[in-house]
């Protein structure tokens, strides 16, 4: 689920590949239908954009039907997401930057922002990144949140820094996936294979109408809990539990004044939304 430029909530269903928005009126509409995506964002003048599958190709379907456009990507991609008519930003996995900026026009990169540290494929098991994604219209900011690390970069437009902070993961969470991730390497060292997985503690996150951003961090479905992580646009941190006894689910969304909570159609765990305030 998302939030375009003009307000609207848009949802998608991995499982069936259909789309919706909805208005502030509460009409109803159908979007484009993509199947075996990665990723999706959606606007409702400006189309739908999604990965492929393995995050190779940008894909782009006309909101009101149309002939779908594939765009080969020198970075397999983990996310993706609109900042602009005709311009979208993606994630790559590998690459020595956070992020790239794509016109759809002229099929080129015309920004990339955020050094990182080029991934190699050697022998081994290493972390790809996963750097989720989302854009506050309003402020004319992209915000990027790494799953596992919990680095949080804002970027202006240009690919400039606008602030970072760091959005923390439990000690013990974060030891059991390293002490997996340990495994892995030996494993793939003794026969020669190379390993590049990208793990999710951090599922995903809103910016909010004040420009704060809302982390999706603890959940316990068995105490009805979810602790969300409130990034302020100055990078402090706060930390606010919801009693969620029906809904400890991993993504979020928004809309207005409301925060909505919610699983995936494809998540092994039963579908549940959940609404409250933010303010």
């Amino acid at each position: 689920m998302g939030v375009d430029h003009r307000g609207n909530l848009w949802a998608w269903n991995q499982a069936s590949g259909l789309t919706q928005w909805v208005t502030a009126a509460g009409d109803v509409h159908n979007g484009p239908t993509v199947q075996g995506a990665s990723a999706v964002d959606l606007d409702t003048d400006w189309g739908l954009v999604a990965l492929s599958g393995t995050g190779a190709e940008l894909l782009y379907l006309p909101i009101r039907g149309g002939p779908r456009q594939a765009l080969p990507l020198p970075n397999q991609a983990a996310h993706v997401c609109w900042v602009g008519a005709g311009t979208v930003a993606i994630s790559p996995r590998l690459a020595d930057h956070r992020v790239e900026i794509w016109s759809l026009g002229t099929k080129r990169l015309e920004v990339t922002a955020g050094d990182e540290v080029a991934i190699g494929t050697l022998p081994g098991a290493v972390l790809a990144r996963a750097v989720l994604l989302h854009f506050d219209f309003e402020r004319q900011r992209l915000a990027t949140l790494e799953a596992f690390s919990g680095d949080l970069r804002v970027f202006d437009i240009v690919g400039g820094l606008v602030y970072r902070s760091t959005v923390p993961v439990p000690d013990q969470e974060r030891a059991g996936i390293l002490a997996w991730l340990k495994q892995c390497d030996e494993e793939a060292r003794a026969t020669g294979a190379s390993q590049t997985p990208s793990l999710y503690y951090f599922n995903d996150f809103a910016f909010d109408r004040t420009g704060n951003i809302w982390v999706v961090g603890e959940r316990s479905g068995p105490r009805g809990r979810t602790t969300f992580v409130v990034v302020r646009p100055d990078g402090a941190l706060e930390a606010v539990p919801f009693e969620t006894k029906d809904c400890a689910a991993p993504q979020a969304v928004a809309w207005g004044n409301w925060l909505i909570q919610y699983s995936s159609a494809t998540s092994p765990a039963p579908f549940c939304v959940k609404e409250r305030r933010t303010q």
